[in-house]
């Protein structure tokens, strides 16, 4: 990791505007693009993952981040030696700077637990407000919100991305949490994150489930599944989960 990193990326083209679209241009100012709808049908809906994977994996932004966060890995997993040590097999005692700082400033920044804020009218709504308030205490515990906090910063520190998944556990009746890769999203390159938070039309979760739970939740798919695994049910697939401002959608190369 070089130490100039930071001064060279005042040039890249990272949250700023094309070079060749002035900022008081006036007219159409990005590839012609249709409004997502639900009447979409599915050969619609390919065609936009399709130029949404296209566009993100072309995209230089993407290469110059995974070479960042494979070289940040690295330092972190002690992996730091230059190529003529690793080459002569010399490999002399080198501080890690990176783990040191980032393992040291984790358990400082997150030493205690987020504590719920649960606010009242000052009347009969204080009982209940002290009632959730205590609940989403205990639920942070059952969670183990505080550990994947710890990871969720870490991936933010390592990789430039922190991101926290909220759904719902049907087997346990409850929210739940799970803490998400950066390297298994799918992002819009054209999205502005000055407040810190992503704001790109939509998101691609390359997940991966076993073929047996995508029978159950797409019933509909049965032969197309059991086609790709034979009888071996519990065969692992992996397909993207689209998520946009209207609705979400799944595909899985050719099938939505």
């Amino acid at each position: 990791m070089s130490f100039l990193d930071g001064f060279l990326s005042l040039g890249s083209r990272t949250n700023k505007v094309e070079q060749d679209k002035l900022e008081t241009f006036e007219g159409i100012v990005s590839e012609k693009v249709d409004v997502l709808n639900l009447e979409k049908d599915d050969k619609e809906l390919l065609e936009l993952a399709k130029r949404w994977k296209e566009k993100w994996e072309g995209n230089e932004r993407k290469e110059e981040l995974e070479r960042k966060q494979k070289e940040n890995e690295k330092y972190w997993l002690g992996d730091h030696y230059s190529p003529a040590q690793k080459r002569t097999g010399e490999k002399h005692l080198t501080d890690n700077l990176v783990f040191e700082a980032l393992e040291t400033f984790l358990p400082t920044a997150l030493r205690q637990s987020p504590e719920p804020s649960v606010r009242s009218d000052n009347s009969e709504g204080n009982e209940l407000a002290k009632k959730v308030g205590d609940r989403l205490a205990d639920l942070a515990d059952v969670l183990r919100l505080k550990l994947k906090l710890i990871k969720s910063v870490r991936h933010w520190a390592l990789y430039y991305l922190g991101c926290i998944k909220l759904g719902y556990s049907v087997e346990r009746n409850d929210i739940l949490l799970q803490v998400v890769r950066p390297q298994q999203l799918i992002l819009d390159p054209d999205a502005i994150t000055d407040e810190c938070e992503y704001d790109g039309e939509y998101l691609g979760h390359l997940r991966t489930d076993t073929a047996e739970d995508l029978i159950k939740r797409f019933p509909q798919k049965e032969d197309l599944i059991r086609k790709q695994v034979e009888k071996s049910l519990g065969t692992k697939l992996r397909y993207v989960e689209w998520w946009t401002t209207d609705f979400l959608f799944w595909t899985m190369r050719d099938e939505v």
